[in-house]
């Protein structure tokens, strides 16, 4: 599951934080996480932008969520790219990519791998949208969020939680036992 701190909602916006968690749907498994703050001006540099829109409305978040995006070290977007590449690629074969809506993350992470000239760790097929699920199982009660909402790693690892609570584990809807 994949959630970015952004500067912009659509493709070619800054990506300031990237946090991310790899899951198993059928088990229920959370397991690696992945988090890198990255710097603004290494995306001003490939050509990402702000919007004012969205600055006004990081400004009206809490100080935990700023800090945790915008205070601390902080990586250059290719390098951060490329360690999240390599995650990527350690924890999964063939990744899917949940993103929390079909116009956002996966593209505006799809938008920064080709700003940098690096190939993305996913193909286009293997998007998935956890907004998508989450409106059809809107029935099912997200479970309580840890940490610090707005804060890219805990809202990837809260989404991957309600994902599971929704479609994931042992009963799951996709279960080899299910569809016989």
């Amino acid at each position: 599951m994949l959630d970015l701190a952004t500067m912009g909602t659509t493709p070619g916006s800054a990506i300031v934080s990237i946090g991310a968690v790899a899951f198993d749907l059928l088990s229920g498994d959370i397991g690696p996480e992945f988090e890198s703050r990255i710097s603004l001006q290494s995306n001003i540099d490939v050509g990402l932008s702000m919007d004012p829109e969205t600055i006004e409305w990081w400004i009206g978040q809490s100080d935990d969520a700023r800090q945790h995006t915008f205070r601390g070290p902080q990586t250059h977007l290719a390098l951060a790219l490329n360690n999240f590449k390599g995650w990527m690629l350690e924890h999964t074969h063939d990744p899917d990519l949940w993103g929390n809506g079909a116009r956002i993350d996966n593209t505006l992470l799809a938008a920064a791998y080709r700003a940098t000239g690096i190939a993305a760790p996913w193909r286009w097929w293997n998007d998935r949208c956890f907004r998508t699920i989450r409106s059809l199982y809107s029935d099912i009660p997200a479970p309580e969020f840890l940490g610090t909402r707005h804060r890219a790693l805990d809202d990837a690892r809260h989404q991957a939680r309600h994902l599971i609570a929704m479609i994931g584990g042992p009963e799951n809807h996709f279960s080899p036992e299910a569809s016989q």
